[in-house]
């Protein structure tokens, strides 16, 4: 049975779900429409016996998966992606998601009040909010000051998540077999 725990506890926000977690965003951050916050965090491993051991070599100076994370505000897991090696870089694995692509056929159905916030890594899209990288304006500065408070929830998220699962934190090892 592979994925039943993510297909049963991580679960991205239906349709009849996302009035609910766009409202408990705008009340935790007042920001208006978000269905989430990601990031990527590496998870270290011990090197692979694999061909592609080097793929895992992360600029953390050690083997990692690089794990692409989405929650909501009030720390729900949506949605985890782990497929990847320590290279990968966060906004590669996004591209490479199913997610992006239900995410984008949304929007070209006409669907527009819903987006998701990424850090500057990530590339802006119409359902993907990034920072402004050089704010001209009072306006772009108080943008770049709300998302990055609604986006540190995340940065929690992950904390918290390997603070409760110790093997995840980068001073442990998880055991891992490449593909």
């Amino acid at each position: 049975m592979p994925n039943v725990v993510q297909n049963e506890y991580v679960v991205f926000p239906s349709a009849a779900d996302e009035a609910i977690v766009k409202s408990q965003f705008y009340e935790v951050c007042g920001f208006p429409g978000i269905l989430g916050v990601m990031d990527g965090s590496h998870i270290k491993i011990v090197a692979p016996k694999a061909d592609n051991e080097s793929a895992y070599y992360c600029r953390k100076g050690g083997h990692s998966i690089n794990l692409l994370l989405i929650c909501d505000s009030k720390y729900t897991i949506r949605y985890a992606n782990a497929k990847f090696p320590g290279t990968s870089h966060d906004s590669y694995i996004w591209r490479c998601t199913q997610l992006q692509n239900y995410l984008k056929e949304k929007y070209l159905r006409g669907e527009r009040n819903f987006w998701l916030l990424g850090d500057s890594g990530f590339v802006l899209q119409p359902w993907l909010m990034t920072p402004i990288s050089e704010a001209s304006n009072a306006a772009e500065e108080r943008y770049n000051i709300a998302h990055k408070n609604t986006r540190c929830i995340v940065e929690r998220c992950i904390r918290v998540l390997k603070a409760r699962f110790r093997c995840l934190s980068y001073e442990r090892c998880l055991y891992y077999q490449g593909k």
